[in-house]
């Protein structure tokens, strides 16, 4: 899917890091993510997932729920995406773990955020210890998590 960011932060993104320069406490430039139904219907789709609880509006209501909702994995895959743009290539994401708090509905936009918690070397890996987190347009975390990211 297309990368919805506004002129500022694709500047940002386009500068990777360098070991040397990543400080602790640094934060990873945020990632937004505008939500909406087709949105989601393509990832229910590309995930071969047929639960209609993350497609179908009218089925999602007569459950209870204000809307469709997004599945837990497409948080999970905007983080690493976040992660991957920020970090750039040769790196790698060695590990990611996160755990859904709330859900996000069509018309949502999605705020994918990290901060550098730990910076280490492995031989000749500079590992960068993360903590994420997503936030919806009212500054509501709906997921946390930590990552690592190896820098070369």
């Amino acid at each position: 899917m297309p990368k919805e960011q506004n002129p500022k932060e694709k500047n940002e993104m386009a500068d990777r890091p360098q070991w040397e320069k990543i400080n602790v406490g640094q934060e990873i430039p945020p990632y937004r993510v505008p939500i909406s139904l087709v949105r989601m219907m393509m990832y229910a789709a590309a995930t071969w997932n047929p639960y209609q609880l993350h497609w179908d509006s009218d089925f999602s209501k007569k459950r209870g729920f204000k809307d469709a909702n997004i599945a837990g994995p497409m948080f999970g895959d905007y983080l690493a995406e976040m992660l991957s743009q920020w970090a750039g290539e040769p790196s790698y994401l060695r590990s990611l773990e996160y755990s859904n708090r709330d859900m996000a509905f069509p018309g949502d936009t999605l705020i994918f955020r990290g901060k550098v918690k730990e910076k280490r070397r492995e031989g000749d890996t500079g590992l960068a210890d993360c903590q994420v987190w997503v936030e919806n347009q009212q500054g509501r975390i709906l997921v946390e998590g930590s990552a690592t990211v190896g820098i070369s």
